[in-house]
């Protein structure tokens, strides 16, 4: 199931959000711009991008998702907080 939001197909499945996510991050030339962006370490960042972190926190899905300008809830979507 996806949601469309600007012309883009955003998927609903947190893991399938998560994975999303981690492309996109990993796409970035630097990732600086978005762990200062966004107030998360480097190194928590990092790990997620490189797949060293597979369960990032609800807290680090909604930050991603709004740095990128995707409307969704995670807590909503996710219901009680856990991936």
């Amino acid at each position: 199931m996806t949601t469309n939001h600007a012309d883009e197909q955003i998927p609903t499945r947190l893991r399938d959000l998560a994975d999303d996510l981690r492309n996109r991050v990993q796409s970035e030339p630097d990732i600086k711009a978005i762990y200062q962006g966004i107030g998360l370490s480097y190194h928590g960042l990092y790990q997620f991008a490189t797949g060293r972190r597979t369960t990032p926190s609800i807290d680090t899905l909604q930050k991603l998702c709004d740095y990128y300008g995707i409307a969704i809830n995670v807590r909503e979507q996710n219901g009680n907080g856990i991936i």
